[in-house]
């Protein structure tokens, strides 16, 4: 019935003969809009919503008991705050922290990290996404993770690693979905990201416009011969 509501109130009326009452109908997370409920149906609407690793969420003071933490945060008047709450409660444990608590994961990256890489592939697919970024972070160790299954986007922050254990670790296929280094140690750019100037023409467009290779020096392009 739910769906039957979702889909009669906001595609066409006509759908809700498709899901009558009583029926059991699942509801993937590709066909939700995040804003307004979660993927088990529930009237949820977070501000935010991050998945953490076990790691992240000690490094914050978040921790989850040696398990990965999801924090969210809700708005709305204290009976919608109330209502989302155990609708949340129907997924796992839930607790109060402050708010500064935000403030802590966006300042948690390392100055000096080695790497770190943003995965990304549809929302439906995140489960499958964190877990091959997961598995990239036990490999290499000192590392955190954290993920929007909104946004179906995964951060690895790895803080200390060789060239050759990140090399390998990163390897074409080792990763599922798109993936952007964000930060890689410099020997490391032109196998595992290279840069789009690479090609004739474009090395002939960066000759024209940027000869003397002031934009993005170490990353693209830079040294290639025509």
């Amino acid at each position: 019935r739910f769906k039957g509501m979702v889909y009669g109130g906001g595609v066409d009326v006509r759908m809700q003969r498709f899901f009558p009452p009583g029926a059991k109908s699942l509801i993937r997370h590709d066909e939700v809009d995040w804003g307004g409920v979660t993927v088990n149906g529930a009237p949820v609407a977070p501000l935010a919503l991050e998945l953490l690793s076990e790691e992240l969420a000690a490094r914050i003071g978040a921790a989850g008991g040696g398990a990965p933490v999801c924090l969210v945060r809700l708005a709305g008047n204290g009976a919608a705050v109330e209502a989302q709450t155990r609708a949340l409660g129907t997924l796992g444990d839930v607790q109060e922290c402050e708010s500064a608590i935000w403030d802590r994961l966006r300042n948690s990256e390392p100055p000096d990290a080695d790497m770190v890489v943003r995965v990304s592939d549809l929302p439906s697919r995140f489960a499958q996404c964190w877990m091959s970024v997961w598995e990239l972070a036990r490999a290499l160790g000192t590392s955190h993770v954290h993920g929007s299954p909104g946004r179906g986007v995964v951060r690895c922050v790895v803080a200390r690693a060789g060239l050759d254990a990140l090399s390998r670790a990163c390897a074409p296929g080792a990763l599922r979905g798109t993936r952007v280094f964000e930060r890689l140690p410099v020997p490391l750019w032109p196998t595992l990201a290279p840069g789009p100037t690479l090609d004739r023409i474009s090395r002939g467009v960066r000759r024209a416009f940027d000869p003397h290779g002031v934009f993005n020096p170490g990353i693209f392009g830079d040294g290639a011969t025509a």
